[in-house]
C-alpha cells in the first residue's frame, strides 16, 4: 500500500474515439504506445480531466463527446488510491447536466472534490507556449502552480481580478454614458486602493516564488538536457517595473492613478500583476527567441517539474504526472537523461510512438499499453 496517489482503473463512454474502453493501471510507469490517432492523447486526457491541475477546456464538452455516440453524454470512471485510503470517482456530462461523484457522495466540480486525484500535464504543443507564447500562458502556469500550495494567494488573486474587472467596467460603462473621469475619481480611489493591496501581495508572493525555484530549475534543466556547462536563469517581470520598491503599494496605487485617463478611454486597465511576466533565458540568451527546440522543451519539461515538487511538498503526497509525445524534438541523448529523471514517488503516464529508451527501473515497475 502506497500512501501517493496511484490511479488503479479508468473506464471511458463516448469519450473522444473510445465508444467503450476500460484499462487497468497496476505499475508505477506506464507507458502508452501506439501510431499517431491511436487514442495515445485521448487517454491522457480522460485523466486529466478527472484532476485538479488539468488544463483541459471543461468549457468544450460537446466536442469531447465521441462522433459515434448514441447518448448526448459522455463518462469516466476512476478508482484510485491516495494516502492509503480508495476512491472510486464517477463523472456523467452532458451537455444539460453533469453528475460528478466520489464514492457516492456528489460534487459540483473537479476542483470541488475534497480528497481528489492531482496530476501535473506536460502536452507537446501546449506546454510549449510557456516558453515561446505569449505571458499569458506563462502566468497561467504561474498561478496554477501557486493556487494550490497558497490559499491566500489563491482568494487574493480571485478578488485582485474581480476588483480590475469592476475598474474596467466602470470606465468602460462612464464613457457609454457621457461621463467624465472627475465624476467616478472618488469611486475609483476606493478600488484602487484594494486593488493595490493585492496586486501588492501577489506579486510579493510571485517574487519569493521565483527567489526559491531558481536553484531546482538549473537541476532538472541538468537532469533532462544532460548538459551541465548551459547555464539557466529564471527572472520575474513585474508589472509595473518596482524593481526594489515592490513590496511598497503605495508606488503601485500611484501607477494606477497616474495610467487613469489611459485607461478610461481605452476600458482597461494597463498595469498591475495581469500584465507580468518571467522570462527564461539560457548561457544569457531568452530561450523564447534564441534557444533550439530542444531547449525550450527542456525547459518547460523543468518548470513542469518544479510544479510536481512544489505541489509534492505542500500536498505531501506526489501528484500524478502525464508526459504527452514528450520526446518528440528531443534526441536520443536528451530522451534517455529525461526517463532517467522520473520522480521517485510519482506514477507516471508516458504516451510516444516508440521506445527506445526504457527508464533505468526494475523491470516490475512498468507496464506497456499498445494501442493499435
Amino acid at each position: 500500500m502506497t500512501q501517493d496517489l496511484r490511479l488503479h482503473k479508468i473506464v471511458l463512454g463516448n469519450f473522444r474515439n473510445y465508444t467503450e474502453y476500460e484499462i487497468d493501471f497496476h505499475k508505477q510507469y506506464i507507458f502508452i504506445i501506439g501510431p499517431n490517432a491511436s487514442g495515445k492523447s485521448n487517454l491522457l486526457e480522460a485523466i486529466e480531466y478527472i484532476s485538479v491541475g488539468g488544463e483541459v477546456n471543461r468549457e468544450s464538452e460537446k466536442q469531447i463527446l465521441a462522433k459515434n455516440a448514441s447518448e448526448d453524454f459522455f463518462s469516466i470512471k476512476a478508482n484510485y488510491e491516495l494516502m492509503g485510503r480508495q476512491f472510486q470517482l464517477e463523472a456523467y456530462i452532458g451537455q444539460r447536466q453533469k453528475n460528478i461523484k466520489v464514492n457516492g457522495i456528489k460534487y459540483r466540480s473537479i476542483n470541488a472534490i475534497e480528497e481528489s486525484m492531482k496530476a501535473v500535464i506536460f502536452k507537446s504543443r501546449e506546454s510549449l507556449e510557456m516558453i515561446r507564447g505569449n505571458p499569458l500562458s506563462r502566468r497561467n502556469w504561474l498561478n496554477m502552480t501557486l493556487n494550490l500550495i497558497n490559499k491566500s494567494y489563491e482568494e487574493a488573486l480571485k478578488r485582485y481580478e474581480r476588483l480590475i474587472e469592476q475598474r474596467n467596467n466602470l470606465f468602460k460603462n462612464s464613457l457609454e454614458k457621457g461621463n467624465s473621469l472627475a465624476g467616478i475619481e472618488s469611486e475609483l480611489n476606493i478600488w484602487e486602493i484594494e486593488i493595490s493591496k493585492y496586486g501588492n501581495f501577489i506579486q510579493k508572493t510571485r517574487k519569493a516564488f521565483f527567489n526559491s525555484i531558481n536553484e531546482d530549475f538549473q537541476l532538472f534543466y541538468n537532469q533532462i538536457s544532460d548538459l551541465a556547462q548551459e547555464k539557466t536563469n529564471l527572472t520575474y517581470l513585474p508589472n509595473p517595473e518596482l524593481e526594489e520598491d515592490i513590496l511598497n503599494p503605495d508606488l503601485f496605487y500611484e501607477k494606477l492613478k497616474d495610467r487613469r485617463k489611459i485607461d478610461f478611454y481605452r476600458g482597461q486597465t494597463s498595469v498591475g500583476p495581469h500584465r507580468d511576466d518571467f522570462l527564461i533565458s539560457i548561457d544569457n540568451q531568452e530561450a523564447r527567441h534564441f534557444s533550439s527546440q530542444g531547449q525550450q522543451r527542456t525547459s518547460a519539461l523543468s518548470l513542469k517539474l518544479i510544479q510536481l515538487k512544489q505541489w509534492e511538498e505542500k500536498l505531501e503526497f506526489s501528484p500524478i504526472l502525464l508526459l504527452d509525445d514528450v520526446s518528440a524534438e528531443l534526441d536520443l541523448a536528451r530522451q534517455k537523461a529525461l526517463f532517467n529523471s522520473l520522480p521517485l514517488r510519482s506514477q507516471v503516464f508516458i504516451t510516444t510512438t516508440h521506445l527506445n529508451n526504457l527508464p533505468i527501473v526494475p523491470n516490475n515497475s512498468y507496464q506497456i499499453i499498445n494501442l493499435k
